[in-house]
Protein backbone atom coordinates (compact mmCIF):
# COMPACT_ATOMS: atom_id res chain seq x y z
CA UNK A 1 0.00 0.00 0.00
CA UNK A 2 2.72 2.27 0.68
CA UNK A 3 4.58 2.03 -2.66
CA UNK A 4 0.88 2.12 -4.59
CA UNK A 5 0.56 5.50 -2.29
CA UNK A 6 4.11 7.15 -3.23
CA UNK A 7 3.45 6.00 -7.00
CA UNK A 8 0.23 7.71 -6.80
CA UNK A 9 1.44 11.12 -5.50
CA UNK A 10 4.16 11.19 -8.02
CA UNK A 11 2.05 11.32 -10.49
CA UNK A 12 -0.33 13.60 -9.18
CA UNK A 13 2.82 15.77 -8.35
CA UNK A 14 4.06 15.19 -11.72
CA UNK A 15 0.72 16.37 -13.22
CA UNK A 16 0.52 19.46 -11.48
CA UNK A 17 4.26 20.67 -11.95
CA UNK A 18 3.11 19.88 -15.81
CA UNK A 19 -0.24 22.45 -15.58
CA UNK A 20 2.35 24.70 -13.59
CA UNK A 21 4.42 25.02 -16.02
CA UNK A 22 2.13 25.42 -18.74
CA UNK A 23 -0.03 28.31 -17.10
CA UNK A 24 1.62 31.28 -16.37
CA UNK A 25 0.54 35.03 -14.89
CA UNK A 26 -0.09 38.20 -17.21
CA UNK A 27 -1.72 41.30 -17.52
CA UNK A 28 -3.20 43.82 -20.43
CA UNK A 29 -4.99 47.42 -21.15
CA UNK A 30 -7.34 48.89 -23.24
CA UNK A 31 -9.15 51.55 -23.95
CA UNK A 32 -12.46 52.04 -25.48
CA UNK A 33 -13.90 55.27 -26.54
CA UNK A 34 -17.37 56.27 -25.20
CA UNK A 35 -18.37 58.02 -28.53
CA UNK A 36 -19.72 54.39 -29.87
CA UNK A 37 -21.03 52.87 -26.77
CA UNK A 38 -22.75 53.17 -23.32
CA UNK A 39 -20.67 52.78 -20.48
CA UNK A 40 -21.50 48.97 -19.61
CA UNK A 41 -20.93 47.89 -22.96
CA UNK A 42 -17.87 49.52 -23.20
CA UNK A 43 -16.59 48.43 -19.89
CA UNK A 44 -17.45 44.55 -20.47
CA UNK A 45 -16.17 45.25 -24.22
CA UNK A 46 -12.87 46.59 -22.55
CA UNK A 47 -12.59 43.87 -20.57
CA UNK A 48 -13.23 41.24 -23.39
CA UNK A 49 -10.37 43.31 -25.69
CA UNK A 50 -7.60 43.10 -23.10
CA UNK A 51 -7.66 39.54 -22.62
CA UNK A 52 -7.42 38.83 -26.36
CA UNK A 53 -4.77 41.12 -25.91
CA UNK A 54 -3.52 39.76 -23.04
CA UNK A 55 -3.38 35.70 -24.74
CA UNK A 56 -1.29 37.46 -28.36
CA UNK A 57 1.32 38.35 -25.87
CA UNK A 58 2.16 35.83 -23.68
CA UNK A 59 2.73 34.08 -26.75
CA UNK A 60 3.75 36.28 -29.27
CA UNK A 61 6.17 34.09 -30.40
CA UNK A 62 4.01 31.12 -30.48
CA UNK A 63 1.23 32.97 -33.35
CA UNK A 64 -0.23 31.15 -37.13
CA UNK A 65 -1.70 33.22 -38.90
CA UNK A 66 -4.04 31.08 -41.70
CA UNK A 67 -6.86 32.40 -44.48
CA UNK A 68 -10.47 32.66 -42.55
CA UNK A 69 -13.97 32.37 -43.80
CA UNK A 70 -14.78 34.20 -46.92
CA UNK A 71 -17.11 37.23 -46.09
CA UNK A 72 -19.45 38.50 -48.82
CA UNK A 73 -18.57 41.96 -49.92
CA UNK A 74 -21.03 43.63 -52.30
CA UNK A 75 -23.79 41.51 -51.97
CA UNK A 76 -22.78 39.52 -54.80
CA UNK A 77 -20.53 36.74 -55.60
CA UNK A 78 -17.46 39.04 -54.90
CA UNK A 79 -15.50 38.32 -52.10
CA UNK A 80 -12.43 38.99 -49.48
CA UNK A 81 -10.31 36.67 -47.79
CA UNK A 82 -9.90 37.18 -44.24
CA UNK A 83 -6.37 36.42 -42.32
CA UNK A 84 -6.71 35.37 -39.09
CA UNK A 85 -4.18 35.07 -36.68
CA UNK A 86 -4.40 32.06 -33.83
CA UNK A 87 -2.24 32.06 -30.47
CA UNK A 88 -0.94 29.04 -28.82
CA UNK A 89 -2.66 29.64 -25.64
CA UNK A 90 -6.16 30.45 -23.87
CA UNK A 91 -7.10 32.66 -20.87
CA UNK A 92 -8.13 30.59 -18.30
CA UNK A 93 -9.11 32.54 -15.22
CA UNK A 94 -9.46 36.33 -13.54
CA UNK A 95 -6.53 37.75 -11.00
CA UNK A 96 -7.57 41.13 -10.83
CA UNK A 97 -9.57 43.64 -13.48
CA UNK A 98 -9.38 47.54 -12.78
CA UNK A 99 -11.70 49.75 -15.03
CA UNK A 100 -11.59 53.31 -14.78
CA UNK A 101 -14.13 54.95 -16.42
CA UNK A 102 -12.78 59.03 -16.63
CA UNK A 103 -10.02 59.34 -18.74
CA UNK A 104 -9.81 61.42 -21.69
CA UNK A 105 -8.13 60.60 -25.22
CA UNK A 106 -7.55 63.07 -27.86
CA UNK A 107 -10.77 65.50 -25.61
CA UNK A 108 -13.12 62.03 -26.00
CA UNK A 109 -14.16 60.45 -22.89
CA UNK A 110 -13.09 56.66 -22.64
CA UNK A 111 -12.97 53.39 -20.79
CA UNK A 112 -9.64 52.37 -19.62
CA UNK A 113 -9.11 49.00 -18.28
CA UNK A 114 -6.23 46.81 -16.72
CA UNK A 115 -6.72 42.45 -16.36
CA UNK A 116 -4.70 40.61 -14.69
CA UNK A 117 -5.09 37.31 -14.87
CA UNK A 118 -3.70 33.01 -15.76
CA UNK A 119 -3.09 31.83 -19.48
CA UNK A 120 -2.01 28.49 -20.31
CA UNK A 121 -1.15 27.14 -23.52
CA UNK A 122 -2.83 24.84 -25.86
CA UNK A 123 -2.09 21.57 -27.75
CA UNK A 124 -0.71 22.86 -31.53
CA UNK A 125 -3.59 19.72 -32.77
CA UNK A 126 -6.65 22.79 -31.38
CA UNK A 127 -4.93 24.91 -33.14
CA UNK A 128 -7.16 26.87 -36.20
CA UNK A 129 -10.53 27.05 -34.04
CA UNK A 130 -13.13 29.33 -36.56
CA UNK A 131 -16.69 30.76 -35.73
CA UNK A 132 -18.03 33.31 -36.50
CA UNK A 133 -21.58 35.33 -35.39
CA UNK A 134 -23.65 35.58 -38.05
CA UNK A 135 -27.08 37.45 -39.26
CA UNK A 136 -27.71 34.92 -41.98
CA UNK A 137 -27.16 31.31 -42.59
CA UNK A 138 -24.68 31.62 -44.83
CA UNK A 139 -20.92 31.95 -43.44
CA UNK A 140 -21.02 34.93 -46.10
CA UNK A 141 -23.05 36.67 -43.34
CA UNK A 142 -20.12 37.16 -41.04
CA UNK A 143 -21.29 40.27 -38.29
CA UNK A 144 -20.52 41.28 -35.14
CA UNK A 145 -23.91 43.21 -34.48
CA UNK A 146 -27.42 42.44 -34.99
CA UNK A 147 -30.82 44.35 -33.89
CA UNK A 148 -32.47 43.21 -30.47
CA UNK A 149 -34.81 40.28 -31.09
CA UNK A 150 -33.16 38.99 -34.96
CA UNK A 151 -32.08 35.97 -35.73
CA UNK A 152 -28.18 34.69 -34.77
CA UNK A 153 -26.38 32.16 -36.61
CA UNK A 154 -22.94 30.20 -35.68
CA UNK A 155 -20.93 29.40 -38.25
CA UNK A 156 -18.41 26.70 -36.45
CA UNK A 157 -15.23 24.75 -38.28
CA UNK A 158 -13.32 22.44 -35.58
CA UNK A 159 -9.95 21.79 -35.95
CA UNK A 160 -10.11 18.34 -34.96
CA UNK A 161 -13.15 15.88 -34.06
CA UNK A 162 -14.52 16.70 -30.65
CA UNK A 163 -17.37 17.98 -28.25
CA UNK A 164 -18.70 21.50 -28.10
CA UNK A 165 -21.31 23.50 -25.43
CA UNK A 166 -22.30 27.11 -27.09
CA UNK A 167 -23.43 30.00 -24.48
CA UNK A 168 -24.63 33.34 -24.51
CA UNK A 169 -22.86 34.84 -22.33
CA UNK A 170 -24.12 38.35 -20.93
CA UNK A 171 -22.87 40.93 -18.20
CA UNK A 172 -24.82 38.84 -15.31
CA UNK A 173 -25.30 34.97 -16.54
CA UNK A 174 -24.78 32.44 -19.23
CA UNK A 175 -27.26 30.90 -21.61
CA UNK A 176 -26.96 27.57 -22.70
CA UNK A 177 -27.95 27.40 -26.74
CA UNK A 178 -25.86 23.82 -27.53
CA UNK A 179 -26.37 21.18 -27.98
CA UNK A 180 -30.60 21.88 -28.54
CA UNK A 181 -32.59 20.97 -25.61
CA UNK A 182 -34.37 18.05 -27.54
CA UNK A 183 -31.23 16.43 -28.87
CA UNK A 184 -30.75 12.76 -27.09
CA UNK A 185 -27.76 13.87 -25.31
CA UNK A 186 -28.68 17.32 -23.96
CA UNK A 187 -26.14 18.76 -21.22
CA UNK A 188 -24.26 15.24 -20.83
CA UNK A 189 -21.35 15.40 -23.49
CA UNK A 190 -21.38 18.22 -25.49
CA UNK A 191 -22.23 18.52 -29.34
CA UNK A 192 -20.19 15.96 -31.11
CA UNK A 193 -18.60 17.89 -34.41
CA UNK A 194 -16.26 15.99 -37.05
CA UNK A 195 -12.88 18.02 -37.54
CA UNK A 196 -12.76 20.16 -40.85
CA UNK A 197 -16.06 19.91 -41.04
CA UNK A 198 -17.89 23.54 -41.90
CA UNK A 199 -21.20 23.77 -39.77
CA UNK A 200 -23.75 26.72 -39.23
CA UNK A 201 -25.60 26.74 -36.01
CA UNK A 202 -29.70 27.56 -35.19
CA UNK A 203 -30.82 27.42 -38.63
CA UNK A 204 -33.41 24.90 -38.59
CA UNK A 205 -33.01 23.42 -41.90
CA UNK A 206 -29.06 22.18 -41.49
CA UNK A 207 -28.34 18.66 -40.93
CA UNK A 208 -27.41 19.66 -37.34
CA UNK A 209 -30.55 20.70 -36.19
CA UNK A 210 -33.10 17.72 -37.43
CA UNK A 211 -33.64 14.51 -36.34
CA UNK A 212 -35.31 11.74 -37.62
CA UNK A 213 -38.53 11.32 -36.41
CA UNK A 214 -39.74 7.74 -35.00
CA UNK A 215 -42.99 6.21 -36.31
CA UNK A 216 -45.03 3.26 -35.11
CA UNK A 217 -43.41 0.78 -36.49
CA UNK A 218 -39.88 2.32 -34.88
CA UNK A 219 -38.69 3.38 -38.37
CA UNK A 220 -37.11 6.76 -39.02
CA UNK A 221 -39.30 8.89 -40.58
CA UNK A 222 -39.40 12.41 -42.09
CA UNK A 223 -37.10 15.15 -40.25
CA UNK A 224 -38.08 17.11 -37.55
CA UNK A 225 -36.27 20.61 -36.83
CA UNK A 226 -35.19 20.43 -33.37
CA UNK A 227 -35.20 24.32 -33.02
CA UNK A 228 -36.95 27.12 -34.98
CA UNK A 229 -34.44 29.87 -34.43
CA UNK A 230 -32.45 31.54 -31.89
CA UNK A 231 -32.83 35.16 -31.00
CA UNK A 232 -30.57 37.94 -28.29
CA UNK A 233 -32.88 40.36 -26.85
CA UNK A 234 -31.55 43.64 -25.63
CA UNK A 235 -33.55 45.99 -22.85
CA UNK A 236 -30.53 48.97 -23.28
CA UNK A 237 -29.74 51.00 -26.70
CA UNK A 238 -26.73 48.66 -26.84
CA UNK A 239 -26.10 45.77 -24.94
CA UNK A 240 -22.69 42.88 -25.67
CA UNK A 241 -23.43 39.41 -25.80
CA UNK A 242 -20.97 36.88 -26.06
CA UNK A 243 -21.45 33.78 -28.41
CA UNK A 244 -18.80 31.07 -25.88
CA UNK A 245 -17.74 28.01 -27.77
CA UNK A 246 -16.46 25.61 -25.60
CA UNK A 247 -14.50 22.99 -27.44
CA UNK A 248 -12.34 19.84 -26.69
CA UNK A 249 -11.18 16.31 -27.97
CA UNK A 250 -13.27 14.57 -25.30
CA UNK A 251 -16.35 14.49 -23.89
CA UNK A 252 -17.34 17.81 -21.58
CA UNK A 253 -19.11 17.19 -18.27
CA UNK A 254 -21.72 20.41 -18.30
CA UNK A 255 -22.73 22.80 -15.49
CA UNK A 256 -25.00 22.79 -13.30
CA UNK A 257 -28.19 25.11 -15.13
CA UNK A 258 -31.23 26.69 -13.39
CA UNK A 259 -33.67 29.24 -14.21
CA UNK A 260 -32.66 32.57 -15.64
CA UNK A 261 -32.04 35.18 -12.97
CA UNK A 262 -34.13 37.49 -14.70
CA UNK A 263 -37.44 35.04 -14.43
CA UNK A 264 -39.25 37.43 -12.31
CA UNK A 265 -38.52 40.09 -15.48
CA UNK A 266 -40.15 38.11 -17.87
CA UNK A 267 -44.60 37.50 -18.72
CA UNK A 268 -43.66 33.67 -18.74
CA UNK A 269 -47.00 32.85 -19.94
CA UNK A 270 -46.60 35.63 -22.98
CA UNK A 271 -43.32 34.22 -23.53
CA UNK A 272 -44.17 30.73 -24.21
CA UNK A 273 -47.64 31.74 -26.17
CA UNK A 274 -45.37 33.41 -28.42
CA UNK A 275 -43.52 30.12 -29.28
CA UNK A 276 -40.44 31.10 -27.28
CA UNK A 277 -38.37 29.59 -24.54
CA UNK A 278 -35.93 31.15 -21.88
CA UNK A 279 -32.74 29.15 -22.35
CA UNK A 280 -31.44 27.20 -19.10
CA UNK A 281 -28.97 29.24 -17.41
CA UNK A 282 -26.05 29.84 -14.92
CA UNK A 283 -24.84 32.63 -13.01
CA UNK A 284 -21.47 34.32 -14.73
CA UNK A 285 -19.51 33.93 -12.17
CA UNK A 286 -20.23 29.94 -12.01
CA UNK A 287 -19.99 29.70 -15.50
CA UNK A 288 -16.27 31.37 -16.02
CA UNK A 289 -15.47 28.59 -12.70
CA UNK A 290 -16.58 25.84 -14.86
CA UNK A 291 -14.87 27.39 -18.27
CA UNK A 292 -11.70 27.10 -16.53
CA UNK A 293 -11.92 24.41 -15.43
CA UNK A 294 -12.85 23.06 -18.71
CA UNK A 295 -9.78 24.82 -20.07
CA UNK A 296 -7.56 23.23 -17.59
CA UNK A 297 -8.51 19.97 -18.88
CA UNK A 298 -7.06 20.45 -21.83
CA UNK A 299 -10.40 21.98 -23.58
CA UNK A 300 -9.77 25.80 -25.29
CA UNK A 301 -12.82 28.83 -26.23
CA UNK A 302 -13.93 30.85 -28.74
CA UNK A 303 -15.33 34.37 -27.47
CA UNK A 304 -17.48 36.05 -30.50
CA UNK A 305 -18.81 39.44 -29.23
CA UNK A 306 -22.06 40.57 -30.79
CA UNK A 307 -23.55 43.80 -30.21
CA UNK A 308 -27.62 43.70 -29.55
CA UNK A 309 -29.01 47.11 -30.71
CA UNK A 310 -32.43 48.47 -30.06
CA UNK A 311 -33.34 51.12 -32.97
Amino acid sequence: MKLWSKIIWMFFLLGNIALAQSVKKVSAQEEISLESYDLITAQELCGLRARQKAVFKAFQKDITTAESLNQNTDGGSSYQSISEAFPKGVWLEDVKEQVNQNVTINDVPHVKCKVVGTVKRIDDSLLRLYGAALNCPKKSCRTDKIESESSVYLYFKPPCHGYIYVFAVDKDESFAILPYEKMINYLRDGYRVDGGKEYIFFEPSTPESTVAVWNANNIAGELAPLISKVELFGIAKCELNILDVIFSKSPIIPPTLGHSLYKEDYDVYAVQSSGYTINPSIPRKAYLAWKAGVLKKGGVSLSIPVLVVNN
